[in-house]
Formats: C-alpha cells, structure tokens, sequence
C-alpha cells in the first residue's frame, strides 16, 4: 500500500493498468530505478535580474513549449548554490508540474541547458540517454498519467512529490529492439 490510505490511491483503474503493464513487459521497474536522481526543489524567494545577470527561468506552464518566451532571469550571484544543486536542467532531463495541473511532462531540449526551473517541477535525470526518451514517451501515455495522477495528494492544491514519482512502476518492454526505437525517435 507504500503507506497511503487515501481512497484516490487505490482507484480501480491503476490496478488495471498494473496488471495490462505488467502482463507485457519484460520488467517493472520504478523511476528511482531507472533515474540517477529524482529532484524536487524546495521553496524560497527569488531575487529576478535582468538577462544578462541571470539565468533564464522557468514555470509550469512554460515547461509545454518548445521556445517558451522567457521574461524571468534568475540572479546567478544570490541563487548560484540553490541554482546548481536543485534548480538547472540539461538535456533529457524529464520535467513533470507537480503542483496544481498534475503531471505536465517534458523533455528537456538542448537549447535549454542550463536553465533554471521553479520549485513546482520535479526533475528526472535518467540513468542514461537509453531511457529518458522512453521514460518521456512512457509518462505521456495513458497509462504513464495514470500512474502520476495516482500519486496526488493535498486537500486544497494537488501536489506529488519525488519520492512519489521515485516510486511510479514503468515497464520495460520484452521487445529491446522497439523499446530503443521509441526513445531513440523521442531523443
């Protein structure tokens, strides 16, 4: 039950997809698995510069466009600790909104590298390239929302944490050759 007793936890549905995953896969394996790191900023004050002092920064809502239009910079001299250690991306790292709209996903173009994020995106950085286009593919499915909203809590905003995404089961297909080729057209 991974210690959750709330009703939403436990709807019938993800017991299907469960079982449908598990009856075609190869393995089940869970993002802390297949991830280096799973990262979940923690709130603070942000002081915002102008773009040449500053890293450009990133919302919720903006992680869905390829070219978000970018009118916020983070100070690199007060947030420069905080920026390397929770709040930078590179490419291929998966980004899914964990407050509000839950599970939001996308993959981190190279034009984005070293980028910050806000404290409402939960980073994956996937073990290898092997993956993370197939850990995108996968969280953007049916099944893959299904298993994020599953691991939504709060009474007034929706939230899910890192340890929650640590835990979402992703199966690994039995057919190698077709689990390279989904990430490999994603990447």
């Amino acid at each position: 039950m991974r210690f959750r007793l709330d009703g939403s936890y436990h709807i019938p549905i993800v017991q299907l997809v469960e079982q449908e995953i598990k009856r075609n896969a190869k393995k089940i394996a869970t993002i802390g698995e297949l991830s280096k790191d799973v990262i979940l900023a923690g709130v603070f004050k942000r002081t915002y510069v102008d773009r040449e002092n500053g890293v450009p920064f990133l919302g919720g809502r903006d992680i869905t466009q390829l070219n978000p239009k970018v009118e916020k910079f983070l100070s690199t001299s007060v947030h420069a600790a905080r920026i390397k250690k929770e709040l930078e991306v590179f490419e291929n790292y998966v980004l899914i909104s964990d407050r509000g709209t839950i599970g939001k996903v996308q993959i981190v173009p190279k034009h984005w590298n070293g980028w910050a994020v806000s404290q409402n995106i939960i980073k994956v950085i996937a073990k290898s390239n092997d993956i993370a286009g197939y850990l995108f593919c996968f969280f953007n499915s049916d099944y893959g929302q299904i298993l994020i909203k599953r691991e939504t809590y709060g009474s007034v905003v929706d939230m899910i944490d890192d340890k929650n995404v640590s835990g979402i089961q992703v199966p690994l297909l039995n057919n190698e050759k077709k689990q390279k080729e989904i990430n490999d057209l994603v990447l």
